[in-house]
């Protein structure tokens, strides 16, 4: 992205001193082609020049410009940073019941990401409370968080905030953002994890054909909605969807134009208007 920024040239061609594999700088064009940051002939777009003052991973910087559009930077601050580290929840062989019981109280039904956003509350909240770096720690011991990892999230959320302040790019919103707006905004940047329902199967495909399944761990893996969007793909036992929330496809034509192709047929004539239609 900077680089196409400075003028450079042709990235294939650049004489770095360790140049990168051919199939990685297609990935990123491709990642940059996804997010709306590019055009087909590899120029910035006016979303990508935004994107380009943020220094951050283009996928992250891609949700917070739809943030603070859709009024919801407050929430997609503290859900970016938290995709950026490991999972802080735990759950050790010997008390994975447990683990899982205290878990679910903070699960918020219907999606992951706002299940990540209730637990950086309930964080914040304790930790303005308990005060301590002992008592936090006893509070993630006996809740099955990883200490360090929450003390990770909280400094990649302080970077994203500094970072944000510096090009003059903070809104905060006030009120709670609308669920549909974190969603869209959460959307905007993984725009090529999304799935669709197979009929009469709890299976979803995928971009590029790919068959994945909910994770069982996630708030919706007995719920099965017909679009939704993941975090991140990944192949266990199988091939899963990892941090998923519902999401309606008429998004998806707004968020990535570029990437929908339309078809048409049945041609008719509508009489109320006196002129031929089609079916998009």
């Amino acid at each position: 992205l900077n680089m196409i920024n400075i003028r450079l040239g042709d990235i294939e061609n650049f004489p770095f001193l360790e140049p990168p594999e051919k199939r990685a700088i297609k990935d990123g064009f491709d990642q940059l082609l996804e997010l709306g940051a590019i055009n087909s002939k590899k120029q910035l777009t006016s979303l990508g020049k935004k994107m380009v003052r943020l220094p951050l991973e283009p996928h992250i910087s891609r949700m917070i410009i739809q943030a603070h559009k859709e009024n919801a930077q407050k929430e997609i601050i503290i859900i970016s940073s938290g995709l950026s580290i490991g999972d802080p929840r735990e759950r050790p062989d010997e008390q994975e019941e447990e683990a899982k019981k205290i878990h679910k109280q903070l699960n918020v039904s219907g999606s992951d990401f706002l299940t990540l956003h209730r637990l950086w509350e309930t964080y914040q909240n304790q930790l303005k409370s308990l005060k301590t770096q002992n008592k936090m720690r006893r509070f993630c011991r006996d809740h099955f968080l990883s200490y360090n990892r929450m003390n990770e999230w909280i400094d990649i959320h302080q970077q994203i905030v500094k970072i944000l302040k510096e090009v003059r790019f903070l809104k905060l919103n006030i009120k709670n953002a609308h669920i549909d707006s974190i969603h869209r905004s959460v959307l905007a940047g993984i725009i090529s994890n999304i799935a669709l329902k197979k009929v009469k199967t709890n299976s979803y495909t995928a971009t590029k054909n790919r068959e994945i399944h909910i994770f069982p761990g996630s708030t919706l893996f007995k719920q099965s909605p017909q679009w939704i969007m993941c975090h991140e793909i990944v192949e266990t036992s199988r091939v899963f969807g990892r941090n998923v929330a519902p999401i309606s496809p008429q998004w998806i034509e707004e968020l990535a134009p570029a990437l929908c192709k339309s078809t048409y047929s049945q041609p008719f004539y509508d009489s109320a208007t006196m002129c031929a239609r089609v079916y998009e």
